[in-house]
């Protein structure tokens, strides 16, 4: 089955310069479901009313050349976000983000 959800993440992040433009961020990022829907026979179904709000840790290593920069995040959920049938696996918040950076 495939899933498909959509969240409004609000971040608080620390960046912390490690040596010469390499540099960690590290922090808590909120999430909002937006959308939620999975994959059946002949179409979709909503499920939003099914997820939860989420509360991750977020963990990032980054390298700043000047004004432009590279930056990989792992994002991992601390609660679970969909309700789970007894006996069922918790499902959980994972993400790898990549993110470019360019300043002005």
């Amino acid at each position: 089955t495939t899933y498909t959800n959509t969240y409004f993440n609000l971040g608080l992040m620390f960046r912390s310069k490690i040596y010469k433009g390499l540099y960690s961020t590290s922090g808590v990022q909120f999430s909002l479901p937006l959308s939620a829907d999975f994959a059946v026979p002949g179409g979709t179904v909503d499920n939003k009313e099914n997820i939860a709000n989420d509360v991750s840790l977020v963990i990032g290593l980054g390298q700043q050349f000047g004004r432009i920069g590279i930056e990989g995040r792992w994002d991992s959920g601390l609660k679970g976000i969909e309700e789970v049938p007894i006996g069922g696996s918790v499902k959980r918040n994972r993400a790898f983000t990549f993110i470019g950076i360019l300043g002005f």
